[in-house]
């Protein structure tokens, strides 16, 4: 399993001078400008990304642009911490296969300060959801009391945790609803319908592993084998950290003593 690191910003070149004007040297000036942020060995931080301009198109449809949505995806699958359990490492990057799923992970949002925040975003206070989760996902992996043929499914199950929360901070979807609040049962639809079907695809390929997580994540179903004490031991651990990490977004959720 990868250790995760803390790269030492590097000088970001500066891009060429066009030949020629108009608006064809202003858009190569751009495309350099652009390329210039991105060129960095790791996923984009909250801070590159705002450096970077409005990722998301303003208005209809609120999406990520398709440019940055390809070289993003692109940083992701190649710098993202990995699990070392190769079946739940192609579950995770499947996930952001869908484009929606990955720009759910990149809507810059505020953070509270939190010691598990890099320092720097904590002093800009913007975080993506990639960054709290990829904490998470670490802190669970190696939490005490996860065993180590546990700590593969701890580590999806900790950067998964908050998805159906990121999904429904989704410009679209608070568009659709026309306020930032939602429902504790939108946010568990959100989370069903971004995991639902790749979990059963892992099920299919690990049984043991895929069950466990998807318990965790989805709720235990009858039937399905996983052991109650390791399931509860687990759950137990994923929420005791997850409350560390995911506490801005749950600001927004109603009814959550329901």
């Amino acid at each position: 399993m990868n250790t995760p690191t803390d790269d030492t910003p590097q000088p970001e070149p500066r891009p060429r001078k066009g030949t020629g004007g108009g608006k064809e040297s202003g858009k190569a000036a751009q495309t350099a400008w652009e390329q210039a942020h991105w060129n960095h060995s790791r996923v984009p931080s909250a801070s590159e990304l705002m450096a970077m301009g409005a990722l998301f198109q303003g208005l209809t449809p609120h999406r990520m642009k398709q440019r940055q949505l390809a070289i993003l995806r692109e940083h992701v699958l190649q710098y993202r911490i990995r699990c070392g359990h190769l079946e739940i490492d192609r579950f995770m990057e499947s996930i952001f296969e869908t484009d929606f799923n990955l720009e759910c992970y990149f809507k810059v949002h505020e953070a509270r300060t939190s010691p598990f925040l890099h320092p720097l975003s904590r002093g800009l206070g913007k975080v993506t959801p990639f960054e709290l989760a990829s904490q998470l996902a670490w802190q669970c992996s190696i939490a005490p009391g996860v065993q180590l043929d546990e700590a593969p499914v701890m580590h999806a199950a900790g950067f998964f945790h908050a998805c159906g929360h990121f999904w429904c901070a989704h410009p679209l979807e608070v568009a659709k609803r026309g306020t930032p609040q939602v429902s504790l049962s939108e946010v568990r639809q959100a989370r069903r319908r971004m995991l639902r079907v790749d979990l059963d695809f892992l099920i299919r390929q690990v049984p043991k592993e895929g069950r466990l997580l998807r318990s965790l994540l989805l709720g235990a179903e009858a039937g399905d084998g996983v052991d109650i004490e390791q399931h509860a031991r687990l759950l137990t651990v994923l929420h005791l950290w997850g409350e560390r990490i995911t506490f801005p977004w749950w600001t927004l959720v109603n009814g959550l003593k329901n």
